[in-house]
């Protein structure tokens, strides 16, 4: 089955850290788009693949600290209680998703390479270095805006986004990876 054009929003930052990227998307959101979008915390690989089975939707926002483990010399998104690898999306259910993988590091050719393996998504979008939170939150209101609101190219967003955060000191630390 072909996903539905919504987003689907997956908190993965331990709440006692205050960091809620995915509700300031959200809200944003709210303002043009209603029933555009799912919000769910998640605290364990669980329900990490429960919600991305659950809702078929073509985009997935990923809200989590990236991890590098030098023990398995691999990346992993790291949960409250858990993590997830690369090879955790392998499932046919992932395919052909956009995923906007807001978790530092996580952008590197490695992970990517492992993910397009496992999880043969459409698009991937992720920092390949740390990048602070409110930078982050900047570049995906940007990102968003103009794909979902004034319907420009997902490329043409980023591309955009991008230019205009650098415009004002922004570092972009931003990776696209297409199929």
């Amino acid at each position: 089955m072909k996903p539905s054009n919504n987003i689907l929003f997956l908190e993965c930052i331990p709440k006692k850290e205050d960091k809620k990227e995915t509700l300031i998307l959200c809200e944003f959101l709210k303002t043009h788009f209603s029933k555009f979008f799912v919000l769910k915390n998640v605290k364990r690989e669980k329900q990490f693949k429960k919600w991305l089975k659950y809702y078929n939707f073509k985009y997935v926002h990923i809200s989590a600290h990236g991890e590098y483990s030098s023990q398995l010399d691999r990346y992993c998104i790291r949960l409250p209680k858990g993590s997830i690898f690369a090879e955790d999306f392998e499932n046919n259910t992932f395919r052909n998703r956009i995923y906007f993988i807001s978790a530092c590091e996580l952008g590197k050719k490695k992970f990517i390479e492992e993910l397009f393996k496992c999880a043969d998504p459409k698009i991937v979008i992720s920092p390949q270095r740390e990048i602070n939170f409110i930078d982050s939150a900047m570049f995906w209101i940007l990102l968003y805006y103009n794909h979902f609101y004034l319907k420009k190219s997902l490329t043409w967003s980023f591309n955009n986004a991008e230019s205009y955060l650098s415009k004002l000191g922004y570092k972009g630390a931003m990776q696209f990876y297409k199929k």
